[in-house]
């Protein structure tokens, strides 16, 4: 080890801490807040502890903040929801679709911060925060598209347009969710939601393979 490697630890790790604190208080705020109503200085340097100086030494502004944020809570989110196309094949649609519902809604409790920001924020005007959470939905749709190949071996036609239905049905389960008491966000009140959204999408879906995906637009 050099002399000038031993001080340059701890000035990463406390560089780590900064940055952790920065991204826990910034998923409090931007939840409560949305992007626009976020005051940076009250919202997140105060509650995180940290200067301002020590803020843009880690982040540009403060949707820097918010996309770096949604960055790296994506790709948990997808791995907490979707199954692996590799083990569902055994399945019936029906049980893959509710597992699958049953998954997102105890994500939405594990993750509400997360969840209500990204609800929150598809409908934001600033093109840095909407590529990105527009980015989100496409990737959903390919392992939605992924795991209903492996189930239902329908064309790849019924399937894209099954894989952006059940997208839809999943956005707006979540917000429904979201919109609930905590007291009524139960375990019974989680499977019973699962079940009939289930239901609902294998109706849809075998509607759609009867038809052949004939009524995409």
């Amino acid at each position: 080890m050099t002399a000038a490697s031993a001080p340059a630890r701890p000035r990463q790790a406390r560089s780590r801490a900064t940055r952790e604190r920065l991204l826990v208080a910034a998923r409090r705020a931007f939840a409560e807040h949305g992007h626009d109503g976020v005051n940076l200085r009250v919202h997140v340097l105060e509650p995180a502890g940290v200067g301002v100086g020590s803020f843009y030494h880690q982040f540009a502004d403060k949707t820097d903040l918010l996309i770096t944020l949604l960055d790296e809570a994506a790709e948990d989110r997808r791995r907490a929801v979707v199954d692996d196309p590799a083990v569902v094949a055994e399945r019936t649609p029906q049980e893959v679709l509710g597992e699958g519902f049953a998954r997102l809604l105890a994500d939405i409790d594990a993750s509400e911060d997360l969840w209500r920001i990204q609800i929150r924020e598809r409908a934001n005007p600033d093109p840095r925060i909407r590529r990105r959470v527009g980015g989100g939905p496409d990737a959903w749709r390919r392992d939605l598209a992924a795991t209903l190949r492996a189930t239902t071996g329908a064309p790849e036609a019924v399937v894209a347009r099954a894989a952006d239905l059940l997208f839809s049905l999943g956005v707006g389960l979540a917000a429904t969710y979201l919109e609930r008491p905590r007291r009524r966000r139960t375990a019974a009140a989680r499977r019973e939601l699962a079940a009939g959204a289930a239901t609902f999408a294998t109706a849809g879906l075998g509607a759609l393979l009867e038809g052949g995906g004939a009524d995409r637009p």
